[in-house]
Protein backbone atom coordinates (compact mmCIF):
# COMPACT_ATOMS: atom_id res chain seq x y z
CA UNK A 1 0.00 0.00 0.00
CA UNK A 2 2.57 2.44 0.80
CA UNK A 3 4.78 1.93 -2.26
CA UNK A 4 1.44 1.88 -4.47
CA UNK A 5 1.00 6.05 -2.58
CA UNK A 6 4.68 6.31 -3.10
CA UNK A 7 4.32 5.58 -6.86
CA UNK A 8 0.89 7.93 -7.23
CA UNK A 9 2.75 10.57 -5.12
CA UNK A 10 5.58 10.60 -8.08
CA UNK A 11 3.21 10.11 -10.76
CA UNK A 12 1.42 13.54 -9.79
CA UNK A 13 4.84 15.45 -8.88
CA UNK A 14 5.77 14.57 -11.99
CA UNK A 15 2.36 15.41 -14.17
CA UNK A 16 2.72 19.02 -11.89
CA UNK A 17 6.42 19.22 -12.89
CA UNK A 18 5.23 18.95 -16.94
CA UNK A 19 2.40 21.54 -16.19
CA UNK A 20 4.70 24.09 -14.80
CA UNK A 21 7.01 23.77 -17.41
CA UNK A 22 4.59 23.84 -19.95
CA UNK A 23 3.14 27.17 -18.22
CA UNK A 24 6.58 28.75 -18.28
CA UNK A 25 6.96 28.36 -22.27
CA UNK A 26 3.71 29.62 -22.45
CA UNK A 27 4.42 32.83 -20.91
CA UNK A 28 7.58 32.96 -22.75
CA UNK A 29 5.94 33.08 -25.63
CA UNK A 30 3.37 35.86 -24.27
CA UNK A 31 7.18 37.61 -23.59
CA UNK A 32 7.76 37.67 -27.11
CA UNK A 33 4.44 37.79 -29.04
CA UNK A 34 4.39 41.24 -26.21
CA UNK A 35 7.35 42.56 -27.60
CA UNK A 36 6.71 41.66 -31.08
CA UNK A 37 3.10 44.12 -30.45
CA UNK A 38 4.68 46.55 -28.62
CA UNK A 39 7.25 47.11 -31.91
CA UNK A 40 4.19 47.00 -34.39
CA UNK A 41 2.48 49.71 -32.38
CA UNK A 42 5.50 51.53 -31.80
CA UNK A 43 6.52 51.39 -35.55
CA UNK A 44 2.81 52.61 -36.53
CA UNK A 45 3.20 55.39 -34.05
CA UNK A 46 6.31 56.87 -35.86
CA UNK A 47 4.43 56.36 -39.35
CA UNK A 48 1.55 58.21 -38.31
CA UNK A 49 4.14 60.62 -37.00
CA UNK A 50 5.93 60.91 -40.39
CA UNK A 51 2.61 60.93 -42.43
CA UNK A 52 1.01 63.84 -39.85
CA UNK A 53 4.54 65.69 -40.70
CA UNK A 54 4.42 65.19 -44.44
CA UNK A 55 1.30 66.64 -44.97
CA UNK A 56 1.84 69.76 -42.26
CA UNK A 57 4.75 70.46 -44.36
CA UNK A 58 2.72 70.31 -47.46
CA UNK A 59 0.19 72.91 -45.83
CA UNK A 60 2.58 75.38 -45.06
CA UNK A 61 4.50 75.16 -47.77
CA UNK A 62 1.10 75.56 -49.88
CA UNK A 63 -0.04 78.25 -47.60
CA UNK A 64 3.25 80.11 -48.12
CA UNK A 65 2.28 79.99 -52.32
CA UNK A 66 -1.10 81.09 -52.21
CA UNK A 67 -1.63 84.78 -53.81
CA UNK A 68 -3.15 86.99 -51.26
Amino acid sequence: EIERKREELRAMVGERYRDLIQAADTIEDMKVTTGSTLKHINDMMVACKNLHNTHLVGFKIQERHMPT
